[in-house]
């Protein structure tokens, strides 16, 4: 799915129209873009946006507001039953949706838009929409709210995603794990499982 995608080094600016966005040093960057719960796959015009997989945010997918709007042109309606919630980065809905990951190109951040098919990312807790800030809440402060939107932990692991990363190479691959087709694996489960 992700293959060899180089860590983001010092200096390094995302492509195209994205050139604007603060990336940091070791920062993984994947395509994505929103799916409605029922969608398969994405409309044929949607437009891939840069996000960061995040190992240290325990969530699914979180993006600002203002991001979300930038990227889609869409700001969606959320009725007043949702859910609602605070943490350190800011007041947030929950938006139920999921994603879909693009493939890269084999070694860069480019979308691999020949290559395989991408992959629909399941987010049970729905996905973070940290709301607009009060300005008040000072100027000169840093905004904890995320500058890129974040793949969290709980995403990798609801999925049963692998990620590689090779310090050396400073590349990394995200899989699909996939149960080994041996005999082998299966009595190994069984002894530990005691059976």
């Amino acid at each position: 799915m992700i293959q060899r995608l180089p860590l983001i080094r010092k200096g390094d600016k995302l492509p195209g129209d994205f050139q604007h966005c603060e990336v940091a040093e070791g920062h993984i960057i994947v395509w994505v873009c929103l799916l409605r719960i029922k969608q398969d796959r994405p409309h044929p015009e949607a437009r891939p946006f840069p996000a960061i997989v995040d190992t240290g945010y325990p969530g699914g997918f979180a993006i600002t507001e203002e991001l979300l709007y930038q990227y889609t042109h869409v700001l969606p309606k959320l009725d007043k039953s949702r859910v609602r919630g605070e943490d350190g980065r800011g007041s947030y809905r929950i938006l139920e949706r999921k994603l879909w990951l693009y493939p890269n190109k084999p070694g860069t951040f480019q979308l691999n838009a020949s290559g395989p098919r991408g992959m629909i990312i399941e987010i049970d807790r729905g996905i973070k929409l940290y709301q607009k800030r009060d300005r008040q809440a000072g100027e000169h402060q840093r905004d904890p709210r995320p500058n890129l939107p974040l793949v969290g932990m709980h995403s990798l692991l609801r999925n049963s995603l692998v990620l590689h990363i090779d310090g050396n190479s400073r590349e990394v691959s995200l899989t699909k794990w996939a149960k080994p087709k041996s005999s082998l694996w299966d009595r190994f489960v069984k002894l530990v499982q005691g059976r």
